[in-house]
């Protein structure tokens, strides 16, 4: 239990590392964004790390039900770390952006 914590708090600093310091702020590890242009607005989907790490601890826990596997319950808690880190960010919500082209 106390090495779950561990590896929180380790994908914790390395999201809190790589990932940009405020809103809106580039990180070593650029951002994933989606853009189209669709009529006379500009489309964005911005999928935040939060939102992968979400993606990758479902199916990790699909997994887990079918393997007892330490390592997969590590993957599992880093990228919970990843995750609870994606949460402190004020735009972590705005996954989808639609501004009008002049």
């Amino acid at each position: 239990m106390i090495i779950a914590f561990f590896f929180v708090v380790i994908g914790f600093i390395t999201a809190k590392t790589f990932s940009g310091k405020t809103e809106g702020a580039k990180g070593i590890i650029p951002s994933l964004m989606l853009k189209k242009n669709i009529s006379n607005y500009k489309i964005v989907i911005h999928f935040h790390h939060w939102l992968f790490s979400l993606i990758i601890i479902l199916v990790s826990v699909i997994l887990f039900n079918y393997v007892f596997d330490i390592s997969l319950y590590l993957l599992i808690s880093f990228f919970f770390g990843v995750m609870i880190q994606g949460f402190t960010y004020k735009d972590r919500f705005d996954v989808f952006k639609k501004n009008k082209i002049i």
